[in-house]
């Protein structure tokens, strides 16, 4: 169905993005005229982009798609290798459908800001667990969008732990986790719920049940690994935690 442009035409004048509600497409745009040329844009950063020469890059390895025309006949040839973009929003795309070939190469990360950096691993790391693989072909199936392990994780907590900790999960040592005590705490709020437990690069570790919770005195634990270990006399939350299932050893 072509595009409606009358209903830009009140932005003649304007030569730079303007946003614009579209009722029919449901969707903000950036609208502008270029010496009476009409531009619009779904995202904000490819006006600008185009408005003043200056572009955002992101470098990256996943699987893509490379199409040529043969003969009549428009062929795909699936690659994995180094690809690119210009938003952060092409970037999680490029993820998304590639979870399993998408990789950052060390000497990209400059492109990169720290917490993005951590952003796409956490990310990466989930849709991993749950099974999501990249796609063989241009064509997506619905039934990638239906996922049971999601279903099953969906409403889990997620929890950060060293990995000293969850190595001593796993082997029966504890079970427990234990927070910094803080003002408003009260045991009467808590309520049993599934949790995630992530190591400190972000790789799921644990599916686990947190059952209960109490206050000690940090004296009062005993073969706990503190990353910033509490003194003696200060008060401590302790979660009590029964391991469902280990994701990764």
């Amino acid at each position: 169905m072509a595009r409606n442009t009358k209903v830009y035409d009140k932005y003649k004048k304007n030569n730079l993005p303007t946003p614009y509600w579209n009722e029919e497409r449901e969707i903000k745009e950036y609208v502008y005229f270029d010496n009476d040329n009409l531009q619009v844009y779904d995202e904000l950063s490819y006006a600008l982009e185009d408005i003043t020469l200056v572009s955002l890059y992101y470098p990256f390895i996943d699987k893509h798609f490379m199409s040529y025309k043969k003969g009549r006949k428009r062929v795909y040839n699936v690659v994995v290798g180094h690809n690119h973009a210009h938003s952060f929003e092409e970037v999680l795309i490029a993820l998304y459908y590639s979870p399993e070939s998408f990789k950052i190469e060390k000497k990209d990360y400059s492109y990169y800001s720290e917490q993005e950096l951590e952003y796409l691993k956490r990310v990466q790391n989930y849709l991993l667990l749950i099974g999501l693989k990249d796609l063989g072909n241009n064509k997506i199936n619905n039934n990638r969008f239906r996922n049971k392990l999601h279903k099953k994780y969906n409403e889990c907590r997620l929890i950060k732990m060293n990995s000293r900790n969850i190595n001593k999960l796993i082997q029966g040592k504890i079970d427990f986790k234990v927070d910094k005590y803080y003002k408003g705490y009260s045991i009467d709020d808590f309520k049993p719920h599934k949790a995630l437990i992530i190591d400190e690069k972000d790789n799921y570790r644990l599916y686990v049940d947190i059952i209960g919770t109490k206050t000690k005195k940090a004296k009062e634990i005993k073969g706990y690994h503190y990353n910033d270990k509490p003194k003696d006399n200060a008060k401590v939350i302790v979660y009590y935690i029964n391991v469902l299932e280990i994701l990764n050893k």
